[in-house]
């Protein structure tokens, strides 16, 4: 008896679409990755008219280089949100200082001091969490920070 042709069966794994998709899918979250944040940054610094926003992609990347381009991506976003945090303290000094009226300016200060109380949190947790030291801090370190509190 002769055998029959089957009918071609896509070989196992991904279809074309599917393989599309899937590719589609990495791109966008690549873009999530790499690129939505430099764009949010931009707009909400309000610096568009003076910086494009590929700009903020390179000095986010040189940030990462310089911070020693760490892997954990938790630490990523704690040099990014620095960052964020390090501009928008400057623009509420300024507006402090451009506010009219006592009040406003008290306002905008308040805001600069907690919002630099965040940031140096969020340092010192950063530089805690990329410490490449597997040795514990000395007590003596451990008091003058507390005593700097």
């Amino acid at each position: 008896m002769p055998k029959t042709k089957q009918p071609d069966k896509p070989q196992p794994g991904l279809d074309d679409e599917r393989h599309r998709k899937s590719q589609e899918s990495a791109r966008h979250a690549e873009i999530l990755r790499d690129g939505i944040f430099p764009a949010l940054m931009a707009s909400a610094l309000k610096l568009e008219k003076f910086v494009n926003t590929p700009a903020f992609k390179v000095f986010l990347d040189r940030l990462h280089e310089d911070a020693g381009r760490p892997t954990n991506p938790i630490a990523r976003m704690m040099i990014e949100q620095l960052a964020l945090a390090h501009y928008r303290i400057a623009q509420l000094q300024v507006q402090a200082a451009h506010a009219e009226g006592l009040e406003a300016a008290k306002i905008y200060n308040s805001m600069a001091s907690r919002l630099l109380g965040e940031f140096r949190r969020s340092a010192l947790a950063l530089d805690l969490m990329t410490s490449r030291s597997s040795e514990p801090k000395s007590k003596a370190k451990l008091r003058v920070l507390k005593m700097a509190q």
